[in-house]
């Protein structure tokens, strides 16, 4: 998602549209730690444009059989490609000093890539499928209540060694004391928790406000479900995952409140500091 709102930036600015290149996403070669991807953006109200297999060889050319192999080397050589690749987490704003017809390779996790365009995000990202009853029930009942997301992400973040070293698990005093500061804007709250491990949380997070978990009333796995639902929260404690970022962004409602880690990255060689928005509380 991240990806695609900055690429729609700069695609807005050059008047043009944008491409996906699947390439690395539907490459399954299995090695270790390798946390597979489905590609998903077709639940959302955006236009998917995949580029051709010849636009893919011109920014990458050591695609194919030999010949195609130097055939776009000498092409790359002569016309010359640009193909940026993120340095760090941090913002660049010469990213948008890029031309037209540039491929562009990162993760670009901050709002500043987009929040010019901000309004045309948020329409790109509505979704685009018939959610059922039940899910439009819940959505109805956390819209009319002083709602509370509290995303808890676990999963890989645990079993999986690149997750855990790079990223980790948030503890359970910090979900805590980040519901501290929620409390004195949303007086007679109602908390929806949103996790990967339910039973960890069920074990490890107390609160004397009502508490749904999220999960128990899906009873079962729907990502495209919980991210619907948790933007329709008014106020939000998120993990150190783009997942809960965005569902708490594309949230509309006004004088929400989000709360965020303030160390995004476990690992220190990692800069985190343009992924949480400046308007959003850090702990």
């Amino acid at each position: 998602m991240f990806q695609y709102a900055a690429a729609l930036a700069l695609a807005k600015k050059h008047n043009t549209h944008v491409e996906f290149d699947l390439t690395l996403l539907n490459d399954k070669t299995p090695y270790s730690d390798k946390v597979y991807r489905t590609f998903e953006l077709g639940v959302f109200n955006l236009k998917i444009n995949l580029a051709e297999e010849k636009i893919i060889q011109y920014y990458n050319p050591e695609r194919g059989s030999i010949f195609k192999r130097i055939k776009n080397k000498i092409t790359k050589a002569i016309q010359r490609p640009i193909v940026y690749i993120e340095k760090t987490h941090r913002f660049d704003e010469d990213f948008f000093l890029l031309p037209d017809n540039s491929c562009i390779v990162g993760a670009f996790q901050s709002e500043k890539y987009f929040l010019a365009i901000a309004d045309s995000v948020k329409r790109a990202f509505e979704f685009a499928v018939a959610f059922p009853k039940n899910i439009l029930e819940l959505a109805d009942r956390i819209e009319n209540c002083n709602s509370v997301c509290i995303h808890v992400r676990r999963g890989d973040y645990v079993t999986n060694n690149l997750y855990r070293d790079l990223l980790g698990a948030m503890s359970a005093e910090y979900y805590m004391q980040a519901f501290g500061f929620v409390t004195g804007v949303a007086e007679n709250a109602e908390i929806f928790i949103f996790s990967d491990d339910i039973e960890w949380c069920k074990s490890n997070l107390f609160f004397k406000q009502a508490v749904t978990y999220v999960g128990d009333v899906l009873a079962e796995s729907n990502y495209q479900a919980e991210l619907f639902l948790m933007s329709k929260c008014r106020h939000f404690v998120i993990s150190n995952s783009t997942f809960g970022w965005w569902g708490a962004w594309l949230s509309s409602c006004e004088g929400k409140l989000v709360v965020a880690p303030k160390k995004w990255f476990k690992n220190g060689s990692k800069d985190g500091e343009d992924i949480v928005p400046k308007n959003w509380i850090s702990i």
